[in-house]
């Protein structure tokens, strides 16, 4: 009798506060039945329970083709650990053969749209494990953190024990065999119903695989212990009434003793809304309120989980007639001008100063003028207080309910393309602020960050981050008191004469002087603000001098000095600096592939010693007949390239998300780290591009004019045979190389197809083990296998040389001593390098197995010397 089998959701109540709900589902198959305690459903006819070790196991068995199946079972447990034992038998695990775990599930069909988290074990031959996040059918799913350790599940036979723990703020941790394998954090999805295995097997894996000791212990969704709070309160003398709201719910029946009032004023607590629970309170006053300062003292109360407020005193003024407000006393602190269908435009100001006013002595007017009355009846606006003014109160009090709004008598409207929010005391301007059409973004208000930062600087303002979309009556959802200098995101060289410096925000125009900047300790004649003023442009007599750039003085609008910085120049390309070294001009995209969709895609690389300036940078075609030519601007000013480091220019479209991490780039390319320093990312909307490129066509790359690098490239010059052309990159193989020389391209060996944003495949890196110490030549691998599964498909002829250039021509002969394949004519080539060889012989013919003998010659005739060099090799077929 195996252990018993639960499934268990408690709930426990300690001293009134609720504990979170535990569940755990254990399995360990000892009874030979995997349909009951509990039941695991799905495609039951392609899995087994079986005997493995002793032991019993839940194994596949799958038909003798290539399938996909599932097996899943109800779990709750979305933070906690899962822990099980996994193995496979004679199968390299690959793009044909991989598992993933599903640790969290939104249905039982892990085929569907699910929504949660799973490991993925064996991806593009990596054998590796990797967490994702998948957000509905698979082409959604992301990868969390980095992947394990390649070669982790390395060989083709393997047990391991796999555990896996999530903590309450999202951090996740993958153990293999006791050892880390990878962290990650992300706390998106708190629910679920299902945990499960995905296997996707080749026709000769459907009984590899196998699954046992499944343990899944821990809560279903995360605790509450978030405490209310006083969010604001509000004094409504119309109503005789205080008005106090809350972060969240609380318990209605705890109002009735939980407010004090000083001075003590009578009074008797309502809840806002009705229920058992109520988002805040109405004080009733027997009396109005005499101008004065007042302070309101609540405790007491707890929300529906037992979490209690700590006890908050917040104070407010009654106003006291008379007060004239000076210039930004009061502030435009958020604008909804594009508010969701059925909502209302309005727009809210903030008492920044220490006086009480009188919202009725105000006045207000959209960018055509024209002041208009806020209101008609008392309203004060104290210190600290907000105020809102909308174009409908009645629909505004839906969408918000328990926020205080007046409404105007004549509403000005708030254009979505552009308008402006004036708040006028008589004759002074109190405030002004002004927005872009860019700004207006659907449901979402405009929100001020810095109360005290400038109405002028589009930098001070951002979309509103609340699920409501606008944050009216209360502490702006982007609040972000500046006290951070401006920092410097870009020093670019523009042309002979000119640097652009630009910065994170808008500086002070005072500080923006030559005598700020200095460039190898050169002074520019002059330093002048440009767009938002985030961007000085520096002009220098006699051309741009070489050196580093100091800056010294320069302040943002709020006065806060930036320390003095020295930084480096990013300086113009010269031709050859930037080279085109790797093109993928045929991407596979399919919706029935099970893998992501690549993007079209032309790789740069800077070879030289400087970081390049990226600015201007374009494709430009080859003149028609009218002499136009087709220029793509790759939309890169402010960037720069280390050296050694790639642009990667592909083409973007809607359903991309983050270029490194969620685009359709990142998600075919995992391999890749595309958040690295050493990439600079170009993405090019489809719309725009009319497809990146195309079959057989010239890149030619043009900065000021001048042409860096120009390749026109051919699909015949993809190894022949070693992989079919989609799918699949042509990668330079020498940097330093001819870009038009054939000989110096072949077909990506990479499993993903391609390194957009890495060394190319086929580069070899000068430090790597396999070259030889000494002059020779080595063969590997050996045996290779060039059956097209993605699995040492070519072999490679990796050579030293004694001369530092030669002519070299590589051979291959069968064992009868038969010349079978030339692989490089005589071509000019360095002291090191490598050569493909993909099993077929001149004609394109597929040649037997068998030992084979690789023959190089190189002909240095500077020094009149010749090298000869030999290697056996073996071609070898998966026997099926």
């Amino acid at each position: 009798m195996r252990p018993a089998v639960r499934l268990l959701l408690l709930l426990l109540t300690l001293g009134g506060v609720a504990a979170p709900a535990r569940a755990q589902v254990l399995d360990r198959f000892t009874d030979g039945d995997f349909t009951q305690n509990p039941a695991w459903t799905g495609d039951n006819a392609r899995w087994r329970v079986t005997p493995r070790v002793g032991d019993n196991a839940l194994g596949t068995d799958g038909l003798a083709e290539a399938d996909t199946i599932i097996l899943a079972t109800p779990s709750a447990v979305t933070f906690g650990t899962w822990r099980f034992r996994f193995a496979f038998d004679a199968v390299n695990l690959s793009t044909a053969n991989g598992v993933r775990v599903y640790l969290v599930a939104d249905r039982a069909d892990l085929r569907g749209a699910v929504r949660g988290y799973h490991l993925q074990i064996g991806t593009n031959n990596s054998d590796e494990v990797r967490l994702y996040r998948q957000d509905g059918d698979i082409s959604t799913r992301v990868p969390i953190g980095p992947a394990g350790a390649t070669g982790t599940f390395a060989g083709d036979t393997g047990t391991f024990t796999l555990d896996v723990t999530r903590a309450a703020g999202g951090g996740w941790r993958v153990n293999v065999n006791g050892a880390e394998a990878l962290t990650a954090t992300d706390a998106t999805y708190s629910t679920g119903t299902h945990a499960g295995f995905w296997v996707k097997h080749s026709s000769a894996a459907g009984r590899a695989y196998s699954f046992d000791d499944v343990e899944i212990t821990g809560q279903a969704g995360p605790p509450d212990a978030t405490a209310p709070r006083v969010d604001s309160l509000r004094y409504a003398p119309a109503e005789l009434a205080v008005r106090v709201f809350l972060s969240k719910p609380v318990r209605a029946a705890d109002g009735a003793a939980a407010f004090t009032l000083a001075p003590a004023r009578p009074f008797t607590a309502e809840p806002l809304s009705g229920g058992t629970e109520t988002p805040g309170f109405v004080l009733r006053l027997a009396s109005p309120l005499a101008p004065g300062t007042y302070a309101l003292t609540a405790r007491g109360l707890r929300d529906a989980a037992g979490n209690a407020l700590r006890d908050t005193t917040l104070s407010f003024s009654v106003l006291a007639p008379g007060d004239v407000p000076a210039a930004r006393d009061v502030v435009v602190n958020e604008i909804h001008a594009a508010p969701p269908t059925g909502q209302p435009e309005f727009f809210e100001v903030f008492n920044r100063s220490a006086k009480a006013f009188d919202l009725r002595d105000f006045r207000f007017s959209d960018n055509a003028g024209g002041a208009r009355v806020i209101t008609t009846q008392p309203t004060p606006l104290a210190p600290g207080a907000y105020a809102v003014v909308t174009q409908n109160a009645a629909t505004f009090a839906a969408a918000f309910p328990g926020v205080q709004a007046v409404q105007p008598p004549v509403w000005a409207t708030l254009n979505n393309d552009g308008d402006a929010v004036v708040l006028r005391f008589g004759a002074l301007v109190v405030d002004s602020v002004a927005y872009a059409a860019s700004q207006a973004v659907a449901g979402k208000s405009i929100e001020r960050r810095d109360p005290d930062g400038p109405s002028t600087a589009r930098a001070n303002f951002a979309a509103s981050t609340d699920p409501r979309g606008a944050t009216p009556g209360a502490r702006n959802s982007t609040f972000f008191v500046d006290a951070v200098p401006p920092a410097l995101r870009s020093a670019e060289q523009a042309d002979a004469n000119t640097v652009l410096v630009t910065f994170d925000e808008p500086l002070d125009p005072a500080s923006v002087t030559p005598a700020a900047f200095a460039l190898g300790g050169t002074r520019p004649t002059s330093a002048a603000l440009e767009g938002d003023g985030s961007v000085v442009r520096l002009t220098f007599a006699g051309g741009v001098p070489a050196g580093a750039l100091t800056i010294t003085g320069v302040r943002d609008l709020k006065g806060n000095a930036a320390p003095p910085i020295t930084t480096a120049l990013a300086t113009l390309a010269a031709a050859g600096d930037l080279v085109v070294n790797e093109i993928l001009y045929a991407p596979i995209a399919s919706a029935t592939d099970n893998r992501p969709n690549q993007p079209e895609y032309v790789e740069l690389f800077n070879r030289s010693d400087r970081t390049l300036a990226l600015r201007g940078l374009a494709f430009v075609g080859d003149a028609n007949e009218d002499g136009v030519r087709d220029t793509l601007r790759l939309g890169l000013n402010g960037r720069a390239v280390p050296p050694g480091g790639f642009v990667v220019v592909y083409d973007a479209d809607a359903s991309d998300g983050d270029p490194a991490t969620a685009s359709r780039l990142a998600l075919a390319f995992p391999e890749v780290d595309l958040t690295s320093l050493n990439v600079v990312l170009a993405p090019v909307p489809t719309v725009t591009s009319g497809g990146l490129v195309a079959s057989g066509e010239r890149i030619r790359v043009v900065q000021r004019g001048i042409t860096i690098d120009s390749v026109f490239y051919d699909p015949d010059w993809h190894t022949a045979g070693l992989r079919e052309a989609p799918g699949t990159a042509l990668e330079r193989i020498r940097p330093d190389g001819p870009s038009d020389d054939p000989t110096n391209w072949g077909s990506s060996p990479a499993a993903s197809g391609g390194t957009p944003g890495a060394r190319n495949a086929l580069t070899l890196d000068p430090a790597d083990p396999s070259i030889p110490t000494r002059a020779g030549l080595r063969v590997e691998p050996s045996p290779f296998s060039p059956d097209g599964d993605g699995l040492d498909d070519a072999t490679f002829l990796v050579y030293r040389l004694r001369s530092e250039t030669a002519t070299v021509r590589a051979r291959v002969y069968d064992a009868a001593g038969r010349l079978v394949r030339t692989l490089t004519g005589a071509a000019l080539a360095g002291a090191t390098g490598q050569i493909a060889w993909d099993g077929l012989d001149d004609d394109g013919r597929t040649l037997p197995i068998g030992i084979y003998v690789a023959l190089l010659d190189a002909v240095d005739e500077r020094a009149g010397r010749t090298e000869t060099y030999r290697a056996a090799l073996t071609l070898a077929r998966r026997l099926d």
